[in-house]
């Protein structure tokens, strides 16, 4: 945990630059289901959280919710990346985004890791999946971070493979 994190029953809240660690053994796939409220956005405000799906010996990947108001009106986008490692420095690349006009929905968000699959699942059902370039490497490590604004978190499930499969 790093940053000025509160909790009280039933949420926990990331302000900006804040983040969260939780250390797993997942094996090859895992899925984490997050319980997200966003707050509204005054005029010109941006809001941007990561959850960051860390892996034994391949580099990590992300999920990026980003919202943003703008002109009285509200954008969004996801987006899957994937890094790599060249020449010592870790390099993003974008594996799959999907940008909307209005605002993101607080509510049960599912994201999900299977042999190099990763899937996003809004709260409105829509799905966006991405394959990333790390074979069947297990899963390690989730972080959530806000990078801007800040998140609310009402619930946090972990469902994950057994380490030894």
């Amino acid at each position: 945990m790093n940053g000025e994190v509160t909790w009280r029953k039933g949420a926990l809240t990331l302000p900006a630059g804040s983040f969260v660690d939780k250390p797993i053994a997942a094996g090859p796939w895992g899925e984490v289901n997050l319980g997200l409220e966003f707050a509204d956005l005054a005029e010109g405000d941006q809001s941007v959280i990561a959850l960051e799906l860390h892996f034994q010996g391949a580099s990590p990947c992300y999920v990026v919710l980003s919202r943003e108001r703008k002109n009285g009106e509200s954008t969004a986008m996801v987006r899957i990346l994937d890094t790599d490692r060249r020449a010592g420095t870790l390099r993003a690349r974008m594996v799959r985004q999907a940008s909307m006009r209005g605002d993101l929905m607080s509510g049960e968000w599912s994201i999900s890791y299977r042999h190099g699959l990763v899937k996003v699942r809004l709260p409105v059902g829509i799905l966006l999946p991405g394959y990333i370039d790390n074979g069947s490497a297990t899963l390690s490590k989730l972080r959530l971070k806000a990078e801007r604004g800040s998140a609310q978190v009402s619930n946090c499930l972990l469902y994950t493979s057994d380490a030894a499969d």
